[in-house]
């Protein structure tokens, strides 16, 4: 499978989540197959990242000694060059199995992407887009991340489904048939985890449901909202708030 320095887990969804390595040594050796097999176009398909430059947040996080709510992570995802690497080896992996897709990357307005350093080498299909959202809250980025999708799903004129990606995951097989097998507005996937069944690391929106996946989206935030208000100990950065209000969200109460 295409990974990074040979450090991955294998998800059920056909994606693998990298483990992240010291400064300096992560490449994109290893991305691409010596020999690869032949792939559905996927021109129908958007993949899609949330990346944006949290750098002071973070290290104002870590100056007051608030360890337990910053990832470690931190210093290492505070480096834009960095960054641009992860997104460089999830979208060349994108490319690889959807040769014809669409490759996004949501963010603030201010953090700076070089499109030469994230654009998969070798790789034909449609030029990387940069959305810029507004409104967005670099000390809490899952929150900003769902404002951004927001505004990027409502937006959008249903010409593509959309595979919404955490900037640590790498794609190694084509994930078209999720589209056509299942009956869906939003679809996530399961897990072993009483705290947060439903990974937010991976979701699905179908192209003919985009208004409603706005309207799923709105709702997550507003529940992660009132999750981070009751305070409870429930990190911020580590995305555990989200998700816990996408478990709470993907059931019957809420029609989903």
């Amino acid at each position: 499978e295409a990974y990074s320095n040979g450090v991955a887990t294998t998800g059920p969804s056909g994606y693998v989540r990298g483990t992240t390595v010291p400064s300096g040594t992560l490449t994109s050796r290893n991305v691409y197959r010596t020999s690869e097999p032949k792939y559905p176009d996927g021109s129908n398909v958007a993949f899609v990242v949330y990346s944006s430059t949290p750098k002071k947040p973070k290290a104002e996080y870590m100056s007051q000694g608030k360890l337990h709510d910053t990832p470690t992570w931190t210093s290492f995802d505070a480096e834009q060059s960095h960054m641009d690497q992860m997104i460089h080896m999830n979208f060349a992996s994108a490319r690889i199995t959807h040769p014809g897709c669409r490759l996004v990357v949501l963010t603030d307005r201010e953090t700076p992407f070089d499109i030469d350093h994230i654009t998969p080498l070798g790789k034909t299909g449609p030029p990387v887009e940069i959305f810029r959202a507004d409104g967005l809250d670099k000390k809490e980025e899952m929150v900003s991340r769902m404002r951004a999708r927001i505004q990027f799903l409502g937006q959008e004129k249903g010409t593509h489904d959309i595979i919404l990606l955490d900037t640590d995951m790498l794609v190694v097989k084509s994930m078209v048939d999720v589209f056509t097998s299942y009956d869906f507005d939003v679809a996530g996937t399961w897990r072993h985890d009483v705290q947060m069944p439903i990974n937010g690391g991976i979701l699905f929106v179908k192209r003919s449901l985009v208004s409603k996946a706005v309207d799923f989206f709105q709702e997550m935030h507003d529940m992660t909202l009132l999750i981070q208000s009751r305070g409870n100990g429930v990190k911020r950065w580590f995305g555990i708030s989200d998700q816990i209000a996408l478990a709470a969200i993907m059931t019957p109460t809420f029609g989903y």
